[in-house]
């Protein structure tokens, strides 16, 4: 079985111990609060 995705924004993964957090958009707020939280995404765009 093959799934395909379309994206309504750009994804951005995030990973901090047991937590992952998947973010759709392109807020760089959003963006640098997770990557503050978080550290640097570890796949996404």
């Amino acid at each position: 079985m093959r799934a395909w995705f379309t994206w309504v924004a750009p994804p951005h993964f995030f990973q901090e111990g047991r937590v992952l957090v998947l973010y759709a958009g392109a807020d760089q707020t959003v963006l640098a609060a997770l990557t503050e939280l978080l550290g640097p995404q570890y796949a996404g765009r």
